[in-house]
Parts: C-alpha cells; sequence; structure tokens
C-alpha cells in the first residue's frame, strides 16, 4: 500500500492504488462492474445455536 504521507490533502485513492484494485479484482477473476450494486448485508448468517446444534 501507500505511504500515508503521500497523499497529504487529496482525497480518495490514487492512480496506483487504483490500478492495483484492478490488479487484484482481474486475478480473483471480478469485474469491477460485479461489485457495482451487489448487496453485501443481503447474506443470512445463523445464529451459533442454529449452527452448532446441541449447544443452548
Amino acid at each position: 500500500m501507500s505511504d500515508p504521507g503521500e497523499q497529504s490533502g487529496s482525497v480518495g485513492p490514487g492512480p496506483s492504488e487504483l490500478e492495483a484494485a484492478r490488479l487484484v479484482l482481474a486475478r480473483m477473476g471480478v469485474a469491477p462492474e460485479d461489485l457495482v450494486g451487489s448487496a453485501a448485508g443481503s447474506c443470512v448468517v445463523p445464529r451459533f445455536v442454529e449452527y452448532v446444534p446441541g449447544v443452548g
């Protein structure tokens, strides 16, 4: 990642950070468009007692 002092006063990632993110996404087989509009909170997570039966 970058040196915190490198972006003094700037907002958001710089060109090198954006390119690094694109590279990581490409290696994972994910297009940036795949992330737009995805509902991160739509995943249902079981409670502990549901996940580990017999406890509780």
